[in-house]
């Protein structure tokens, strides 16, 4: 998601978020706030996270990159995606069709980090950005 695009989604989530949480002291509303963005964020970098790790792990060990290869589904009005992902002659699928092809390499990525080698495995630390960004974005308006 582009810094642009984000902005103007953090704008949008903070005006509706006002007015849901009208009733509330500005000191509560503005710490909900924080901890939806958190949230936001969290899940933004966590689906990221899956796909850069396993291009650090083909990186890291001279292979190839891993290449996505879609699989349609769904409807002409509702399109569902799954994806493959092949990495070092090995090939995953993601386990359900998802509404986004992103989601769908993201969930392929995912089962192939579950299955390659334990040390290409997703780390369980926290990001830093989310905590970063509530810190560093300043006023909303």
């Amino acid at each position: 998601m582009s810094l642009c695009l984000f902005s103007h989604a953090i704008k949008i989530l903070f005006s509706c978020s006002r007015a849901f949480f009208a009733h509330l002291k500005e000191e509560i509303f503005f710490f909900a706030l924080s901890v939806t963005l958190i949230i936001i964020i969290f899940y933004v970098e966590t689906q990221l996270r899956y796909k850069n790790q396993l291009q650090e792990y083909a990186q890291k060990r001279g292979k190839l990159l891993p290449s996505y290869r879609p699989i349609h589904g769904g409807s002409l009005r509702a399109p569902l995606f799954k994806s493959e992902v092949t990495i070092d002659g090995q090939t995953f699928e993601s386990p359900e069709y998802c509404r986004t092809m992103k989601e769908a390499e993201t969930a392929a990525a995912k089962v192939a980090l579950m299955f390659l080698p334990q040390e290409a495995g997703p780390t369980q630390q926290l990001p830093v950005g989310p905590f970063l960004f509530l810190f560093t974005f300043g006023e909303f308006s």
